[in-house]
């Protein structure tokens, strides 16, 4: 069959003197054969090859193209993530600051009421704050291991590395935000305490404006005129552009919670600033009673008078402070007051000190509470050592027994 399919085959080339012949062997055939075979099937070959190669080479790209859309999608999710984080801490922390400022404002015996719903809201901003701190820091983890990520060099032999590392990045970012839903849902409970702490302060702060007026009252006063400064003016002529409110920014609910406790506390802090310009309390430390004010007997001539003031004992040279903040309007001896000084507090009231033996202020001078402005003595019409100290109202003495006695049980922040 060789011989037939490849016989043996003669090429005779002639030229004008010489004839030549080139001979063919079977073998010389085979060879030839073989080899075409052989370039072929290399042909073949190579062509599929690089084919596949380019088939697998766009399966690669393809999926090197979706790791780095995971790892791109991952980053942005803890972008939001952080600003999620970075609006509920800001929340939190403006509600609580703002709660704090309110007891400090109110001060005292308001911050001792409110105390009991504010520690619970103390406890879980911190429990809050420390998840935040913590979430945060494991975020800064995650992107740690993203960046490197999104930036390695995604040849076929590092793809089960990075598919690896974006599984697992994808599991923490779920469980991290499934942590950061139920710190939302805890700040929720939160609101709701604050809500409550602003409510049960803005009736305190309402509740002890109406007893102050009723002891105004009591003192003779009139509540209106002492107190018609307090209540905050209302707002007139407001207007602007329109900006739509962001999803971080307080609910109107909230923001009517936040300005019904503001104003009370303002009622409040101006009934203070009423009460600090009412002569309320003794005019020495240690309060001895020799006489009280209205109808007695005379101690010179034993008849029936009227006594304008209150009658303090003590040592000589003992200080006399004075029981409100105002301008001296009297320094000097006056007949039977002795020496005596009148200080103005406004609002139509008016202290005097009588039978003193120093001076300690000058008229005009203007004295806040409690300042040392005289030291008790026996000028004057006078049988001891001892203080005359009388309230005016309008010109008329008033019982001081009633002032000092509403010093000692009215909270005044002086």
């Amino acid at each position: 069959m060789v011989n037939r399919l490849v016989p043996e085959r003669q090429i005779i080339l002639r030229t004008e003197h010489q004839t030549r012949a080139v001979v063919f062997t079977q073998r010389i055939q085979l060879w030839a054969l073989a080899g075409v075979v052989a370039f072929i099937a290399w042909s073949l070959y190579a062509t599929v090859n690089v084919l596949f190669n380019g088939m697998i080479v766009a399966a690669k790209d393809r999926e090197i193209g979706a790791v780095r859309l995971a790892n791109s999608a991952l980053r942005d999710d803890m972008r939001r993530s952080e600003e999620r984080f970075s609006v509920i801490t800001n929340r939190l922390e403006a509600k609580h600051a703002y709660l704090v400022g309110l007891m400090e404002r109110t001060g005292g015996a308001q911050a001792n009421t409110t105390a009991k719903v504010v520690r619970p809201t103390d406890s879980q901003s911190d429990r809050l704050l420390a998840s935040r701190d913590a979430v945060r820091r494991q975020l800064l983890d995650l992107d740690d291991v993203v960046k490197p990520t999104a930036e390695r060099s995604l040849g076929a032999g590092g793809m089960e590395d990075v598919l690896h590392d974006r599984n697992r990045v994808q599991a923490e970012s779920s469980r991290l935000k499934a942590r950061l839903d139920t710190i939302e849902e805890r700040l929720g409970e939160l609101h709701v305490a604050q809500q409550t702490a602003m409510t049960q302060l803005a009736r305190r702060a309402l509740s002890n404006l109406d007893e102050v007026r009723d002891v105004i009252a009591g003192l003779g006063l009139d509540a209106n005129r002492v107190l018609g400064r307090v209540a905050p003016q209302q707002q007139v002529g407001v207007g602007g552009p329109f900006i739509p409110a962001s999803s971080s920014d307080p609910s109107p609910a909230v923001q009517v919670g936040f300005g019904v406790a503001d104003r009370a506390v303002e009622r409040w802090e101006g009934v203070q600033r009423a009460l600090r310009a009412l002569p309320l309390g003794a005019p020495v430390e240690q309060v001895s009673v020799m006489s009280p004010f209205g109808r007695r007997i005379d101690p010179f001539n034993g008849l029936a008078a009227f006594h304008s003031g209150m009658d303090l004992g003590g040592a000589m040279g003992m200080p006399i402070h004075a029981t409100a903040p105002g301008r001296v309007t009297y320094v000097g001896t006056n007949g039977n007051y002795g020496r005596m000084i009148e200080i103005d507090h406004g609002q139509g009231l008016s202290t005097r000190y009588a039978h003193l033996s120093r001076f300690l202020v000058r008229p005009g001078e203007r004295i806040h509470y409690g300042q040392t402005i005289g030291l008790m003595g026996s000028s004057g019409r006078s049988t001891g050592v001892h203080v005359h100290y009388e309230v005016l109202i309008d010109g008329k003495p008033r019982d001081p027994t009633k002032f000092i006695q509403a010093g000692s049980y009215v909270f005044v922040q002086r």
